[in-house]
C-alpha cells in the first residue's frame, strides 16, 4: 500500500464530504441530489480498493430509517390522515397488492438467484 496514495484517497473523500455539506446545508435544491451522488462516487472511486463490507449494511439501515422517518412524517401530519378516506378503499387495494406483488417476485427472484450452483 502506497502512503502518498492512502493520503490522496483521504484528503479526495475529505474535499467530497465538504461538496455533500455545503450543497445539503446551504443549497437545498434539487442541485443538493447530483452533488450528493457526485461526492459519494467521488468517494467510491477513492477508496475502490479498499474492503468496505460495511457499506451494504449501512445502506440498507439508513433505507429503512428513512422509510420509518416517512411513515412518521405522514402519520403525523393532520392533511394527509384527514385524506385517508377520500382516497377510497380501491387505490389502498391496489396500492397494497402492488406493494404485495413487488415483494412476493423480489422474494422469488432472491430464491431463484441464491439457488444457482456455486452460490454460498
Amino acid at each position: 500500500s502506497n502512503p502518498l496514495l492512502d493520503d490522496f484517497a483521504v484528503c479526495g473523500c475529505f474535499f467530497a464530504f465538504q461538496i455533500f455539506f455545503i450543497f445539503v446545508t446551504f443549497i437545498s435544491t434539487p442541485m443538493s441530489v447530483v452533488a450528493c451522488m457526485v461526492a459519494g462516487i467521488l468517494t467510491g472511486y477513492l477508496l475502490r480498493n479498499y474492503k468496505l463490507r460495511f457499506v451494504q449494511q449501512f445502506i440498507l439501515t439508513l433505507i429503512w430509517l428513512l422509510l420509518f422517518f416517512l411513515g412518521l412524517e405522514v402519520g403525523s401530519n393532520p392533511a394527509v390522515t384527514g385524506q385517508f378516506e377520500k382516497l377510497g378503499y380501491e387505490a389502498f387495494l391496489l396500492a397494497s397488492a402492488g406493494t404485495f406483488g413487488s415483494v412476493l417476485l423480489a422474494w422469488v427472484l432472491w430464491l431463484k438467484v441464491r439457488s444457482k450452483p456455486g452460490k454460498p
